[in-house]
C-alpha cells in the first residue's frame, strides 16, 4: 500500500463515496513470501531461505521484548505482532475492487512503491547503496 494512493483514495471518497459507506485503501494483496523477494531484488539484499517456527518467534519476541526493557532500546518484533502473525496467518486477503469501481481508484504497482521506498531509505541515508 503506497502512502500516496491511500491519500487520492482519501480524496476520491470524499468526492466520489456513498455516505455510511466504507472504502478499502489497499492495492494488491500479497502474502510476505511474495514480498520479501521482491524487497530483496530491489534493495540487493539477501532474502531469507528459511521460515522461523512460531514457536521460535514467540520466544525471540519475548527475548526481544526483554532486551528492549533492559536497554530502553525499540523492541523489534513484540509478542503482539507474533500473536497477530498467528491470529491472521491465511486468513487476510484484501480485494480493493469496490473502491476501484466506485471510487475510480487506480493503485501503483507493488515495484514502483518498493523503489520509491528503497530509494528514500537510500537517499536519507537509512539504506546502503547498491
Amino acid at each position: 500500500m503506497d502512502a500516496r494512493d491511500v491519500a487520492k483514495a482519501m480524496m476520491l471518497a470524499r468526492e466520489k463515496g456513498r455516505r455510511g459507506e466504507r472504502y478499502l485503501a489497499a492495492g494488491q494483496h500479497m502474502t510476505m513470501a511474495e514480498l520479501i523477494p521482491l524487497i530483496a531484488r530491489i534493495t540487493g539484499a539477501q532474502a531469507p531461505t528459511c521460515k522461523i517456527p512460531l514457536p521460535l518467534l514467540y520466544l525471540l519476541a519475548a527475548g526481544n521484548e526483554a532486551f528492549s526493557r533492559m536497554t530502553g532500546k525499540p523492541v523489534l518484533l513484540s509478542w503482539a505482532t507474533v500473536r497477530t502473525i498467528a491470529r491472521e496467518a491465511g486468513r487476510s486477503h484484501y480485494n480493493p475492487r469496490k473502491s476501484e469501481q466506485e471510487l475510480g481508484l487506480e493503485f501503483r504497482s507493488i515495484l514502483e512503491t518498493l523503489q520509491d521506498d528503497a530509494d528514500w531509505f537510500r537517499n536519507s541515508g537509512r539504506l546502503a547503496a547498491l
